[in-house]
């Protein structure tokens, strides 16, 4: 696996417009600062009501109503660990 990347200025990724050399650090995982946690919390509910009806042979009518709800909470934490 190489552990070094190259990121040219013209390259449409590069915002910073200069080369970007040698080894990232920002593919580094840090696990010397400790184990990292991921706590989530996703909610969701809908509710759907309707009604039908005839008026006569020929007429009908219908009208329903959907609503929906979701929320995420989600914390990455890391636990510092003492050093070995």
């Amino acid at each position: 696996m190489p552990t070094r990347l190259f990121i040219p200025a013209n390259n449409p990724y590069n915002v910073f417009n200069v080369d970007f050399p040698g080894a990232l650090s920002a593919r580094s995982r840090t696990i010397e600062l400790g184990k990292r946690t991921n706590a989530t919390r996703r909610t969701t509910w809908r509710l759907v009501a309707g009604f039908k009806g005839e008026i006569n042979d020929r007429y009908s009518w219908e009208a329903t109503y959907n609503y929906s709800r979701a929320s995420l909470i989600s914390r990455i934490s890391v636990a510092p660990t003492a050093p070995t």
